[in-house]
């Protein structure tokens, strides 16, 4: 498809593909005895089945990879919607229902949902981190990988204060990613990459790949892997609207995590790119004779 000058733009399951190109390239694929068959792709088919309608909402609209984030807000200010925060992947926006149908129209939206502040769950991590002892014993301890974190912060924000477990030695680097103000965000005050509110980064992260003490207590999934940790959490004030709207308090959030996974995951790593990514638990286990991973992309569930 891409030697036709198709642009592959996501994978749709099962077995299909959401590709930009001509009439003319469509043809000419369809001929390819690898296609069973070509079809446009329907504004419809870019709405959440879950929007809330009725009345002015704030909805998530994603761009496609090859959009023009710029142009794309320009175009949506454009059917009357007001946009509220605009990022390289995703726009915040406030509209009426009736103006949903305009904004999937538009090609290089690729998805739009309701708008949610990210939050914290999984606060039990340990409890769900599944096959570390077998792990264990079949001699894989994480010391092969590199695991990145997007979390609230942790331990005081640096190498040496992350955590008793966490040795600055096996800290390969320390990202604060703030975010900006916009959307739900009146203000965002910056604490930098210490675990200031919940102890929810520290956790997680000592749940992946603490050290333990000679017992195996406190012993995370990847005991000697080494960790790039993304602090995401700060203290927001939220703008009246989304008060009025949603009822959403002045308080801690996640205003760093972007609105999909792919900016945070491609980040590179001091030694290349990292074998996990996530907002919660994950594993990555490896050893110098085997390695083994369990790589993840989850930045975190959404939802109030």
């Amino acid at each position: 498809m891409a030697a036709e000058g198709a642009t592959l733009l996501e994978y749709v399951p099962d077995f299909a593909f959401k590709v930009r190109m001509t009439p003319a390239q469509a043809r000419k694929l369809l001929r390819l005895a690898s296609v069973r068959w070509v079809g446009f792709f329907h504004p419809a088919y870019r709405l959440s089945p879950r929007l809330t309608r009725g009345g002015e909402r704030l909805y998530t609209v994603q761009l496609e990879r090859d959009a023009d984030p710029a142009a794309a807000a320009s175009a949506l200010r454009a059917t009357g919607a007001r946009v509220l925060g605009a990022g390289p992947q995703a726009v915040v926006v406030a509209a009426s229902s009736e103006r949903l149908a305009a904004l999937a129209a538009r090609d290089d939206v690729a998805w739009i949902e309701d708008f949610v502040l990210r939050k914290k769950h999984n606060e039990a991590g340990g409890g769900v981190i599944m096959g570390a002892a077998l792990a264990h014993n079949r001699g894989y301890d994480g010391s092969t990988q590199t695991v990145a974190v997007a979390d609230t912060g942790i331990g005081s924000g640096t190498a040496a204060g992350a955590h008793p477990s966490v040795p600055s030695s096996r800290v390969a680097a320390i990202y604060n990613w703030p975010g900006t103000a916009g959307g739900c965000f009146q203000s965002i005050t910056d604490d930098g990459a210490r675990d200031v509110d919940s102890g929810h980064g520290t956790h997680t992260s000592v749940s992946i790949l603490g050290g333990g003490d000679s017992a195996w207590r406190g012993k995370g999934t990847a005991p000697e892997a080494r960790l790039v940790f993304q602090a995401v959490e700060n203290w927001v004030t939220i703008s009246a609207l989304c008060q009025v709207l949603y009822g959403y308090p002045d308080g801690y959030s996640s205003p760093g995590c972007p609105p999909t996974c792919a900016r945070s995951s491609s980040r590179p790593t001091p030694r290349g790119r990292a074998s996990t990514r996530t907002r919660g638990a994950a594993t990555s286990a490896g050893s110098t004779r085997r390695t083994a991973s369990t790589p993840t992309t989850s930045c975190g569930a959404t939802g109030t």
